[in-house]
């Protein structure tokens, strides 16, 4: 072999045995000097926080009329826009008049008649009381003009009410909207022939005030009234409520539940609320589906962490790493509550001023010390 080549291994040799004793001896001092891992902190405190529930649900109208006719007859012509506000008495429907103009005139002449027949009898009434006073005339005379004046009197009686029932189903030739609210698009023609008891004219709907009806579970409601029981929470009572449409955007309307039954669906387990909307715009129409956001409860201090803070164990149960004194962290087991916006209320598990870690609990070993920097809250999180 060359002594150049044996020269040149030889050289390299030595390079590695030192490079590996150095790594030996760096190795120790590199660990014990390196930086705390830095980890996102909060600290634990009470707050006031109402719990609400997103309940799904369809608007209805506060009344709902269908214009029906009450008499008979071709309808000749439609006195309304389509879609427009109608007010209450406002005309809608004509319906030929003809007919019952023809029975008026005949009733008129019915009770013209009677109140001539009832003159008649008057006069012979009096006569007959005048021969009987005077002894000229039989009693049973008397008695006949008696029956008679009375007989007369019921005639005129008789026709003055068909008269009126006649007038009367005049009136309602003219078809009329009982209630203000808007009306819907007709549902007959010019030229159709209706009578009473047929199907719906138009349909008119006040929408100036509505109702959704949404169902929330009954353990929802046990499990308030045991919070309140305890002390842990307060009835929302008279709180307002949210009205959101399908993709969560809030409509500008004002709204409070009215009620809610005192039966459950055995079914599915719920029961119905109704939610009372102030719809002044309109912007809420009988069908639409809506999201009501009601107050469950509220609690009085109330202590949350972020959804990023919590981890879960092998066994499904929920954790988080919780800073020590020494700024060590160590894992501890906490019970959750309700999930508001992006923060879980902790129901057990985590005491008022402890600092537990947001970010970073992975770095958390047992023995290791972290380097806490302040957790930075999203807007997102912090305006719910």
């Amino acid at each position: 072999m060359p002594q150049t080549l044996r020269l040149s291994i030889v050289l390299l040799a030595a390079a590695l045995c030192l490079a590996a004793c150095k790594q030996e001896t760096d190795t120790p001092e590199t660990d014990a000097g390196a930086a705390p891992a830095t980890v996102s902190v909060l600290t634990a405190t009470p707050e006031a926080i109402t719990v609400y529930d997103d309940l799904s649900g369809r608007i209805s109208a506060d009344r709902t009329v269908e214009i029906r006719p009450q008499v008979g007859g071709i309808i000749l012509k439609r006195l309304f826009e389509e879609g427009a506000t109608v007010e209450a008495d406002q005309p809608l429907f004509q319906i030929d008049p003809a007919v019952f103009e023809a029975e008026v005139a005949a009733a008129e002449a019915v009770l013209a008649r009677t109140e001539a027949d009832l003159v008649n009898a008057e006069a012979k009434h009096t006569r007959a009381l005048a021969l009987a006073q005077a002894r000229v005339s039989a009693e049973r005379a008397t008695e006949d003009a008696v029956a008679a004046l009375a007989q007369a009197k019921a005639n005129v009686a008789e026709a003055r009410a068909n008269l009126d029932r006649k007038t009367l189903e005049l009136s309602h030739a003219v078809v009329r909207s009982p209630i203000r609210g808007r009306i819907g698009a007709t549902l007959v023609n010019e030229g159709t022939l209706v009578a009473p008891g047929a199907g719906p004219l138009a349909v008119v709907q006040q929408i100036g005030v509505v109702y959704a009806d949404v169902k929330q579970p009954v353990s929802a409601h046990e499990s308030l009234r045991e919070l309140i029981a305890s002390g842990a929470a307060a009835d929302p009572g008279d709180r307002p409520v949210q009205i959101l449409s399908p993709l969560g955007t809030p409509y500008a309307v004002s709204a409070r539940a009215l009620f809610s039954d005192i039966t459950v669906d055995r079914s599915t387990g719920n029961i119905n609320i109704r939610v009372e909307i102030t719809n002044t715009d309109g912007s809420l129409l009988p069908g639409m589906f809506v999201r009501a956001r009601l107050p469950r409860a509220t609690y009085h201090a109330a202590l949350t962490v972020p959804q990023e803070a919590v981890q879960r164990d092998t066994t499904g149960h929920a954790q988080i790493v919780v800073l020590n004194p020494d700024k060590t962290g160590s894992l501890r087991r906490i019970e959750l509550g309700p999930l508001v916006g992006h923060r879980y209320l902790v129901a057990a598990g985590l005491t008022a001023g402890e600092t537990f870690v947001v970010l970073g609990a992975d770095r958390a070993r047992e023995g290791v010390v972290l380097s806490p920097v302040p957790h930075q809250q999203k807007t997102a999180e912090a305006a719910q």
